[in-house]
């Protein structure tokens, strides 16, 4: 994810492909519906999926004190 942050795509889809062939990885990737395409996969994906995971923890009730950073919430 680093890598597509950084626009380093061409080791990011490597990393990635390294990590979706793993065996262990599998189930997470189908629970929680990563992109299996890699051409799917780009920096505004990640920052998508990053604001996406904020919101979720800034739901639940022992992370409504926490400050929130206005720059990456959506």
């Amino acid at each position: 994810m680093f890598c597509y942050l950084t626009g380093d795509l061409e080791n990011g889809q490597k990393y990635y492909e390294i990590w979706s062939n793993d065996s262990f990885f599998e189930r997470i990737i189908n629970r929680d519906n990563y992109p299996k395409d890699l051409s799917k996969l780009s920096k505004k994906y990640v920052i998508n999926f990053i604001g996406e995971q904020r919101k979720f923890y800034h739901s639940k009730s022992y992370m409504k004190k926490m400050k929130t950073n206005e720059v990456y919430e959506r």
